[in-house]
C-alpha cells in the first residue's frame, strides 16, 4: 500500500500523471480521490461518461503500461455504488 497525497482533491491530469508514474509490474491498483478529478478521469481513461458519486467505484481495465494511460483505449468492467444500508 502505498498512500500518496497528492491524490487529494487533485485535477484528472493530476492523477493520470500519479497513474503513468506506477511501475510496469504492477497489475491492480485502487485509486481512491474525490470529485471531480475522480470521475473525470474515469471518462478520460474510458471515453465513457461515468458518474462517481459518494462512495462509488468504477473497475477499469487497461491493457497498455500505466505509463501509456489515457493514450490508449480503458474498458470500463464495472461501475456503481453500494445499496443504502
Amino acid at each position: 500500500m502505498r498512500i500518496d497525497e497528492r491524490l487529494y482533491a487533485a485535477s484528472a491530469m493530476q492523477l493520470l500523471g500519479v497513474v503513468r508514474e506506477l511501475s510496469y509490474d504492477v497489475d491492480t491498483v485502487v485509486l481512491v480521490g474525490h470529485n471531480p478529478g475522480i470521475e473525470d478521469l474515469a471518462s478520460l481513461l474510458t471515453g465513457e461518461s461515468v458518474p462517481m458519486p459518494t462512495s462509488a467505484l468504477a473497475v477499469i481495465a487497461v491493457s497498455s503500461p500505466w505509463s501509456t494511460a489515457g493514450h490508449s483505449s480503458a474498458a470500463l468492467r464495472a461501475s456503481g455504488r453500494p445499496p443504502a444500508a
